[in-house]
C-alpha cells in the first residue's frame, strides 16, 4: 500500500485497551488492533501506539510481541492485589457482596490503574485512550475523567465493535436473566454515554447504536465514521491454491464464531433444505469455527439428520492453515443478524471468494461497500431464502472485490479535551451533618471535621433532633460556642420530608449529607464540588467507602457503589453510600419520600437513577466507617415498588410488582428445601483459581448437554465454583456429581458453605486446600470413579445467613491426572431448619 499521507498529529500517543491480540486470538478485535498499528506505521504518523491487556492475559506472548515489533508497545495490567493503591488492594481482597457489579468494576479498576501506569512510564498524559464498547471496562476511567481525578488532558474514546447490549437484543430467548447481565449492560452504556469520542466503522451501525440506546442528536454528532485498514493475513498468502472443486457442486462454509447472533443455525437449516430439495447435490457444508457454549454447539449438531452427517460437517479444531484451504474452495456464508463490520466477510471477498450475506444485517444490507450481485449475494434473513440464495450461488462468481480503501484514522486529527472550571466557579456548598440519635456522635463528627481542609470554602450546619438535643441541650451549646450553625428537626428527626424542606431553605446550590458514624477524607469536599462544577448534568456525587477495624482503625474492606447503573438500581441498594453530594434543584424536583421510612435515602437514590439522574462515584476512597456499621437492608417491598414504578412510568398495563424478587432478606419461605439443579446452576462463577487463564478452555461452566455444571480440576490445584445459595438457616446441602469420562483415574469432590460477606481471595484459596475454619464449612472429600455418580453432603447447624454462598469443588487425586476429568454437578439441594428462619 503506497504512502499517501504524512501527517503531524495534535495528540502524540494513543492506547488501545483490549483482551484480544493477533495472532494469539481468533477474534476480529484482535486483528483490528494489529491493523490499526499497521495503518499508523504505513501513514508514518508521529503517534506512538500503546496497547493495554489485562493481568490474566496469557503469559506466552512471544508471537504477539513479534507481530507488533516496531508497531506498538504492549503493556500488561498489574493484578489489583499486587498494586500499592489501597482501593485496588481492598477491592481485590473482597468480600463478594454485590459480586455482579463488583466483578465488572474490578476489571475496570485494573484497566484504570494500568493506564495511569503507562502515563507514569511516559512521563506525560496519554493523548487518547480507546476502549471497546464491550464489557464495561471503562467504568472507573470514565468516573475519573468526569471528576477530574485523572485523564484531564486525555480523550477517552469508545469504538463500536459489538456491545453485549446490542447483542442481547438480537440474541432473543438465549440469555439467562441475571443481575450480573444487567450490571454488564449498564457498564457498557456508561462508556457509550460519556465518552469524549465515539468511533464507528459503518454509518448504519452508529445509527443503530443511537436508536437502541436512545441517544440524542448531540451524541450522534460526536460520532466519527472511519473505515479501518483491512489486510489479508500473511499466512493466507502462502497457502497453496487448492483444487477449486466441482463448479456445479461447490462447497459452502460457515466460519464465524458459533454464537446465536452469528446465526449458524440458519446455515445448518438452509443446508438441510438444499439437500432435501436436491438429493443429488455433492457439495459439503462445513461449519469451521469455534465457540464457548457447548450446549449451544450441541443444539446445532442435533439439527443435522443422521443421513446428512457426512455432508454437514462441524470442524471445531481446525488449524488456521487448514481453515484457509477450505475457505479458498468454498462459497462463504455470513448469516449474522448483527455485525459492526465483519472483517471475515471483507477478507473472504479479498481472496476472491463468493460471499453470501444477510441483507437484514445493517452492516451488510445498509452499507454501500457491499453491492448485491457484484461483490456478494444477499438473502432476506430466513433459512428458506438462504437455501434459495445458496442455489443461486452455484456457478456465480463476483465481478469485483469489495472495496477496502481505508479512511484516515481519527487519532491523526483528534483535538485535546476542554479545560476545567475555575476555583471561583465552584458551586456554593453546605456540609449538612444530620441523623444524630446520640450526643456522642455529634462530638465525634465535629472532631473529625476539624482535621479537614477546605471547610472555610463551604458552609457547615448540624441538623439536630429537637426532642433530645434541643436549643437548651449541652450538645447545642457546644456547637453554638464553636460558631457552627444549627437547624432543629421535630421529634427525633425521623421525617425525611422535613429534612428535605430544611435542606431547600439553605442558601446554596449543593448539599453534602453526612450522617454518623461516617467520616470523610480531606479530598472528598473538593472532589465532589469539582465534579459538579465540571459536569452540569450530574446530580449526585460520592465515593466508595472504607471499613475500619473498631479498635485498631486498620482498613478491613471496601464497599463499592455503582452510581447511575439503572439495572443495578432496580435490584440492589448500591447507587451511592449514605454520604453524598446532591444538587438542591434535584431535591426540589424530586423530594424524599416519607413513605419509605428508614429506607428513605436508599429509595430516593434508586428512584433518582430510574428517573435518569446522573450519579458519579469517584474511583477513590473518600469515606470511612467502622466495621459492623449497617445500612437499612434491601427488601422485597422496597425493590418490588421500585421495579413496579418503572412499568408505571412507561405506561405498561402489566404490573411489574407481579415479579417476585425471592432472594431478598424478607422474602417469605414457604418450603423447607430448595433444588438448585439444572438452570439454577447457570449462575455459577469460577472462584478458584482466581486467574481464569490457566487453560484455553473454561474450567467452570454450565453444560446443558451434560445436564449440569462443569467443574474441571487441574493438576496444580483444586478448582472451585461458587453459586449464590438461598437465604436462611441451611441445615444440609446435598450434591449429586457425575464423572463423565471413563478414561480418567477418578476425581475427588467436596462442597462448602460460607457467608457472602466473608468470601475473599484468602477464603477461596482455603477452600481449594480444604482448610477452612468456622463459621465457614467444607465437607469431606469424596472420590468419584470413572463414569460413576457420587453424592456428597455437608451438614450445618449454624444460624440463618443473610446471603449464603455454596462452594462446589473438584480436584485431581494423588497420583492422578487432569486428563479427561470432566466433573459435572448434576444437582444441589439445600434443606432448611424447620423453624421459620425469617423470625430469627
Amino acid at each position: 500500500m503506497e504512502n499517501r499521507y504524512n501527517p503531524v498529529s495534535k495528540l502524540k500517543t494513543i492506547c488501545f485497551v483490549t483482551n484480544e491480540l493477533y495472532p494469539l486470538h481468533k477474534g476480529g478485535i484482535g486483528r483490528l488492533m494489529y491493523n490499526f498499528a499497521r495503518h499508523n506505521a504505513v501513514l508514518r504518523t508521529d503517534v506512538a501506539f500503546h496497547i493495554l491487556v489485562p493481568s490474566r492475559f496469557p503469559e506466552n506472548m512471544s508471537d504477539v510481541t513479534a507481530a507488533f515489533k516496531g508497531l506498538a508497545t504492549i503493556h500488561r495490567c498489574a493484578p489489583l492485589g499486587q498494586r500499592p493503591e489501597e482501593l485496588a488492594r481492598l477491592a481485590a481482597a473482597g468480600p463478594a457482596k454485590g459480586w455482579e457489579f463488583r466483578d465488572l468494576y474490578m476489571q475496570s479498576l485494573e484497566y484504570f490503574y494500568g493506564l495511569l501506569d503507562i502515563e507514569r512510564r511516559l512521563g506525560a498524559p496519554l493523548g487518547i485512550a480507546e476502549f471497546p464498547d464491550f464489557g464495561g471496562w471503562a467504568m472507573a476511567s470514565v468516573a475519573a475523567k468526569r471528576s477530574g481525578l485523572a485523564f484531564r488532558d486525555t480523550v477517552l474514546s469508545v469504538r463500536l465493535h459489538s456491545s453485549q447490549g446490542l447483542i442481547s437484543r438480537y440474541e432473543k430467548y438465549y440469555h439467562y436473566p441475571s443481575r450480573w447481565l444487567g450490571a454488564f449492560l449498564d457498564a457498557e452504556r456508561e462508556l457509550l454515554t460519556h465518552a469524549d469520542r465515539v468511533v464507528g466503522h459503518v454509518p448504519s451501525i452508529a445509527a443503530r447504536n443511537a436508536s437502541h440506546y436512545g441517544f440524542s442528536a448531540a451524541w450522534r454528532e460526536n460520532v466519527v465514521i472511519e473505515f479501518p485498514l483491512i489486510e489479508v493475513d500473511a499466512e493466507r498468502e502462502v497457502v497453496d491454491e487448492p483444487d477449486a472443486g466441482d463448479a456445479e457442486h461447490p462447497d459452502f462454509i460457515f466460519s464465524s464464531r458459533l454464537q446465536p447472533i452469528k446465526r449458524p443455525d440458519l446455515f445448518v437449516k438452509a443446508a438441510i433444505m438444499l439437500l432435501d430439495n436436491r438429493p443429488q447435490y455433492r457439495g459439503i457444508f462445513r461449519i469451521a469455527s469455534y465457540g464457548w457454549d457447548q450446549s449451544y454447539i450441541q443444539s446445532l449438531k442435533d439439527l443435522v439428520p443422521p443421513s446428512y452427517a457426512e455432508r454437514i460437517v462441524f470442524l471445531e479444531q481446525l488449524s488456521s492453515k487448514a481453515r484457509q484451504v477450505f475457505l479458498r474452495r468454498s462459497v462463504v456464508v455470513v448469516p449474522s443478524d448483527y455485525e459492526s463490520l465483519c472483517l471475515f466477510a471483507f477478507e473472504a471477498s479479498q481472496i476472491g471468494r463468493p460471499v453470501i450475506l444477510n441483507r437484514a444485517c445493517e452492516a451488510f444490507g445498509a452499507f454501500d461497500r457491499w453491492v448485491e450481485g457484484e461483490n456478494c449475494l444477499m438473502f432476506d434473513g430466513t433459512a428458506t431464502d438462504l437455501a434459495r440464495t445458496m442455489m443461486a450461488a452455484v456457478g456465480w462468481s463476483p465481478s469485483a472485490k469489495v472495496s477496502v480503501a481505508p479512511d484516515v484514522p481519527y487519532w491523526v486529527n483528534a483535538a485535546p479535551p476542554g479545560g476545567r472550571t475555575r476555583e471561583e466557579d465552584l458551586p456554593a456548598t453546605v456540609l449538612v451533618c444530620h441523623g444524630f440519635t446520640d450526643p456522642a456522635d455529634v462530638s465525634k463528627t465535629l472532631l473529625s471535621l476539624r482535621s479537614l481542609g477546605g471547610l472555610d470554602q463551604i458552609g457547615l450546619v448540624f441538623f439536630l433532633p429537637a426532642a433530645t438535643m434541643g436549643p437548651r441541650s449541652a450538645t447545642a451549646k457546644m456547637l453554638s460556642e464553636s460558631g457552627i450553625a444549627i437547624r432543629y428537626l421535630s421529634g427525633f428527626g425521623q421525617s425525611s420530608d422535613e429534612l428535605a424542606q430544611a435542606l431547600l431553605k439553605l442558601e446554596c446550590d449543593v448539599a453534602i449529607l453526612l450522617p454518623p458514624p461516617y467520616q470523610i477524607h480531606p479530598h472528598f469536599l473538593r472532589a465532589v464540588r469539582q465534579t459538579l462544577a465540571d459536569q452540569p448534568s450530574v446530580g449526585i456525587v460520592s465515593t466508595h467507602v472504607r471499613y475500619l477495624d473498631r479498635r485498631s482503625k486498620a482498613p478491613m474492606r471496601v464497599e463499592l457503589f455503582a452510581g447511575d447503573m439503572p439495572s443495578v438500581a432496580l435490584t440492589d441498594d448500591m447507587v451511592a453510600p449514605p454520604v453524598f453530594a446532591l444538587r438542591l434543584s434535584l431535591l426540589k424536583a424530586m423530594p424524599f419520600d416519607d413513605r419509605a421510612g428508614a429506607s428513605w435515602k436508599e429509595a430516593w437514590l434508586r428512584e433518582a437513577v430510574g428517573n435518569g439522574v446522573e450519579v458519579v462515584i469517584l474511583p477513590s476512597i473518600g469515606i470511612d466507617v467502622a466495621e459492623g456499621t449497617r445500612r437499612p437492608p434491601n427488601s422485597v417491598a422496597l425493590t418490588g415498588s421500585i421495579v413496579d414504578a418503572v412499568g408505571l412510568r412507561h405506561g405498561l398495563s402489566a404490573r411489574l410488582i407481579a415479579i417476585e424478587p425471592r432472594d431478598l432478606p424478607d422474602g417469605r419461605r414457604t418450603f423447607e428445601e430448595e433444588d438448585m439443579s439444572g438452570d439454577a446452576l447457570r449462575g455459577a462463577v469460577q472462584l478458584w483459581p482466581q486467574d481464569r487463564a490457566h487453560r484455553d478452555y473454561p474450567l467452570v461452566g454450565f453444560r446443558a448437554d451434560l445436564g449440569g455444571l462443569l467443574v474441571h480440576p487441574i493438576d496444580e490445584t483444586a478448582v472451585a465454583a461458587w453459586v449464590r445459595g438461598p437465604r436462611g438457616a441451611i441445615r444440609l446441602i446435598e450434591a449429586e456429581t457425575f464423572n463423565v469420562n471413563s478414561q480418567n483415574l477418578g476425581i475427588e469432590v467436596a462442597i462448602g458453605l460460607c457467608a457472602e460477606e466473608a468470601l475473599n481471595g484468602d477464603l477461596a484459596r482455603a477452600f481449594s486446600l480444604g482448610r477452612v475454619s468456622e463459621p465457614n464449612l467444607i465437607s469431606d472429600w469424596m472420590r468419584v470413579g470413572p463414569g460413576e455418580v457420587c453424592r456428597v453432603s455437608l451438614r450445618n447447624i449454624g444460624a440463618a445467613r443473610d446471603r449464603n454462598i455454596v462452594v462446589l469443588l473438584s480436584r485431581v487425586p494423588r497420583g492422578g491426572s487432569e486428563a479427561y476429568c470432566h466433573l459435572i454437578y448434576k444437582s444441589v439441594r439445600c434443606h432448611f431448619l424447620p423453624k421459620d428462619w425469617n423470625s430469627q
